[in-house]
């Protein structure tokens, strides 16, 4: 089978994992090494150069007028990466690539604080005053950016308001003072590890809450540039 060079772009937080030798980037954690394993030797992705590509600024890319600047996404409008590491939603906005079949199917949900209840709806976080804020390729921030209803136009403008407009990178829970009325929006990887970020700023008596149901659903797929090798392209679309 035909094999390819294939420069991959991944938010930073995940590019820690991985380690130069010989001048190329290979994984470093278990977990990771398990992964590229499973994509050279059984996936679609069987090519001879792995090489690992991390954005200077963003995690996954904000949209602004003209594209995306930043981010694993920024990454690809420039032409400096083929395939982003992680799945990513369909419902991305203007993504600077192609969709790869579906592969899975993502959920998100709304974390807060609970004193007495939870808040478990969008209409909840305009009802009790929540101060919304967004963290970068967890929070469905294109959604709520674009205004796509009149909920999501809501708590976009609420977030303005408060100074809340950009999303936070990835990563530990940014330090913004009483998270009491705060609220943000993950998905269910952010349910798995939001406890370990949580636990650095849950206030006396206080704990996190994780929404009973989710407030959108979306099918996920690996994004590819334009120029990513037709081989591998093939491949892609055999899976």
């Amino acid at each position: 089978m035909e094999k390819s060079n294939l420069t991959v772009g991944a938010f930073s937080v995940f590019g820690q994992g991985f380690v130069e030798v010989d001048g190329q980037t290979v994984p470093e954690l278990k977990s990771l090494k398990r992964f590229a394993a499973i994509m050279a030797d059984y996936g679609p992705f069987k090519y001879d150069v792995f090489t690992l590509n991390n954005p200077k600024s963003g995690q996954l890319g904000v949209l602004t007028e003209t594209g995306y600047h930043d981010g694993v996404l920024g990454l690809m409008q420039e032409g400096k990466v083929e395939l982003c590491f992680l799945p990513m939603a369909l419902d991305t906005q203007k993504v600077p690539g192609q969709f790869t079949p579906v592969i899975s199917e993502e959920s998100y949900y709304i974390s807060s604080m609970r004193i007495l209840g939870g808040v478990n709806t969008l209409r909840d976080v305009i009802k009790y005053g929540k101060i919304p804020f967004f963290i970068e390729g967890i929070s469905m921030y294109d959604l709520f950016k674009a205004k796509v209803t009149k909920e999501y136009a809501e708590i976009y403008e609420r977030a303005k308001s408060k100074g809340f407009a950009k999303p936070y990178e990835l990563g530990p829970f940014p330090v913004i003072g009483s998270y009491i009325s705060m609220v943000t929006f993950i998905s269910t990887l952010g349910v798995k590890v939001a406890p370990l970020g949580a636990s650095e700023i849950l206030e006396p008596n206080k704990v996190q809450y994780i929404s009973d149901r989710p407030f959108h659903r979306s099918v996920q797929a690996l994004l590819m540039s334009s120029k990513t090798p037709k081989s591998i392209r093939r491949r892609v679309h055999l899976m």
